[in-house]
């Protein structure tokens, strides 16, 4: 089964979003965290669970999710995976606004984070409007 050139630019796009909420996640735990996993600082119960287990459970289950969300939405139909890739992405992209407004107490973080993706979505997937030559 062929993918969808959208598909293909957009699952990079939620690729870069899920790593940057991990990353975000990770720099805003507790230096408690780093010594006693359990201090894990995470809304999520699901992540919580496997940043308690410790750093490499919570990178090996975060590598097997992520690849599993880009499998699923590079063989789903068209309209399904781009359906999906919206929602991770826009999961993700609000889990890393939560660390940059109540943990780095940046009030604009979600506008700023949220021009950049939308200038990245835009770019890179959803303007599927043709290019026109140029002029002669």
């Amino acid at each position: 089964m062929k993918t969808d050139l959208h598909i293909k630019k957009l699952r990079w796009i939620m690729l870069l979003v899920m790593i940057f909420d991990l990353t975000i996640t990770l720099v805003g735990q507790p230096a408690a965290y780093w010594m006693t996993p359990m201090a894990a600082n995470e809304g999520d119960p699901l992540v919580r669970y496997f940043m308690r287990q410790g750093l490499v459970p919570l990178l090996l289950i975060s590598v097997v999710y992520a690849a599993v969300i880009v499998t699923l939405v590079s063989i789903l139909p068209a309209r399904i995976g781009l359906v999906l890739i919206l929602c991770f992405t826009l999961w993700h992209y609000f889990g890393a606004c939560t660390w940059l407004h109540f943990r780095f107490d940046m009030a604009y973080g979600a506008f700023v984070y949220g021009l950049l993706l939308s200038g990245l979505l835009v770019t890179f997937g959803l303007d599927n409007r043709p290019t026109l030559p140029p002029p002669t």
